[in-house]
């Protein structure tokens, strides 16, 4: 079982590899994203550089037309006037040179332009391969998860249902699937091998278990009454103990089987005590579907029937109705305590309507002679004399769940002194929650 847990916790954490896998995946898929925005941010200032280069054209143009307007008026105006045909000749020289210098502007923009082109092109593709890298390993890792889980839930299921024909059929189809060529299962290899190798050690174990009860039950039944039969019966429950021990269904596994072991017991106690009243029918079913025995043995079962051997009657009504109340609310391990707890508490309650408070107070001025003492008990009797008890019991039959009600009725009533009242309050608590 630790290693079935510890191979669980290796597929949980290859699990969480697959999804740390698939994480990185999308983060590059986020990345991948922010690429082809910043792709669009730089065809945006394309756009707007090719926008500013014809902008630069039509004022080249405009320019040009200004230079050829500004040579007629010149040439027009050289005849009149020497100076304004220089002054016009440097400014036209001035604005062919902001001409060259607008035109080595744009051809810098388009080649920054298309040097950003370049990079985010580059980037996408490397991006992209990455992707589609990753995308075929969380494939492959999803697909060998896909089919270890296959083959490990039912086996697992049926440990831990503990039924031999589904661990048995689910051993070897695993096996088939593991020693052929058609399934991988990538880094989960060494998990899936292990927990199959368990599978099969589980299965071989638990047909010993089923070997040995059926050789148990045939011992039972070749028995002769008295010892043998006895002895024979706790061989048998020894040995579906340690089958429950080994987290083996009996009932689920082999339902005949089972069936015998039932007839066996039943068998034993039958003979044993006479028949069996419906709590030790009860204790027994229980026992023999009892998944966690503890210390729980034969010795045990034998006990616990004899402090139910009651007859079926209206005279042990109460005791094995609230033995039948313990036995569906505990542990089978807790049997035998609960039930030797039930068996005193009745004899309490059979003998305490026998009380005598006088009767009390006369033996203890008997045992106790010294007259420190004597003037304790004095004392105690002038406060707490016969007539002042918390109930009066006399009559009455506390195994008669009507006189327990009338006793917390009493108990109701306020008394007095103070200190009385205080102890009243103490024990009808006290006595509430035992009553529950």
């Amino acid at each position: 079982e630790a290693d079935l847990q510890q191979r669980t916790r290796e597929l949980e954490a290859a699990r969480r590899q697959a999804a740390d896998a698939q994480a990185a995946a999308e983060a590059c898929r986020a990345e991948l994203a922010a690429c082809k925005a910043k792709n669009d941010e730089l065809s945006s200032a394309l756009v707007e550089a090719r926008a500013d280069g014809a902008s630069l054209k039509a004022r080249v143009a405009s320019l040009e037309q200004d230079l050829a307007r500004l040579r007629s008026e010149a040439e027009a105006r050289s005849a009149k006037d020497g100076a304004e045909l220089a002054a016009a000749k440097g400014t036209i020289t001035q604005l062919q040179s902001e001409c060259e210098r607008f035109r080595r502007e744009l051809a810098l923009a388009q080649e920054a332009t298309q040097r950003s082109e370049q990079d985010v092109t580059q980037k996408t593709q490397a991006f992209q391969a990455e992707t589609n890298t990753l995308k075929d390993t969380l494939s492959r890792e999803e697909k060998h998860f896909k089919d270890a889980t296959g083959i490990l839930l039912p086996i697992t299921s049926a440990m831990k249902e503990g039924s031999l024909p589904k661990l048995q059929s689910a051993v070897t189809k695993a096996k088939a699937v593991v020693s052929g060529a058609d399934v991988e299962f990538g880094t989960l290899t060494e998990i899936v091998e292990a927990v199959v190798s368990d599978g099969a050690e589980r299965l071989e174990e638990w047909q010993e278990c089923l070997d040995t009860l059926i050789d148990a039950v045939a011992g039972v039944v070749a028995a002769e009454p008295g010892f043998m039969l006895y002895h024979e019966c706790s061989r048998l429950l020894a040995c579906l103990k340690e089958a429950t021990s080994t987290k083996l269904d009996v009932a689920i596994s082999d339902p005949n089987l089972f069936e015998q072991v039932t007839s066996a017991i039943r068998k034993w106690a039958n003979l044993a005590f006479d028949g069996l009243n419906r709590v030790q029918a009860e204790i027994v079913d229980r026992v023999l579907r009892c998944r966690h025995f503890g210390k729980f043995d034969f010795v045990d079962l034998d006990q616990v029937l004899n402090m139910v051997n009651k007859s079926d009657d209206a005279d042990n009504a109460f005791f094995l109705d609230r033995a039948m109340i313990l036995v569906k609310g505990h542990q089978v391990r807790e049997y035998r305590a609960i039930l030797g707890h039930l068996e005193v508490l009745l004899y309490f309650l059979k003998f305490l309507t026998r009380e005598d408070l006088g009767l009390c107070y006369e033996r203890f001025r008997e045992i106790n002679t010294q007259v420190i003492h004597s003037k304790f008990i004095t004392g105690a009797k002038a406060t707490y004399g016969p007539g002042s008890e918390l109930v009066k019991l006399a009559g009455m039959d506390l195994l008669d769940s009507q006189a327990v009600d009338q006793v917390l009725n009493q108990m109701k009533q306020p008394r007095s002194p103070q200190l009385l009242a205080g102890l009243q309050e103490i024990i009808l608590k006290w006595v509430e929650i035992m009553r529950t």
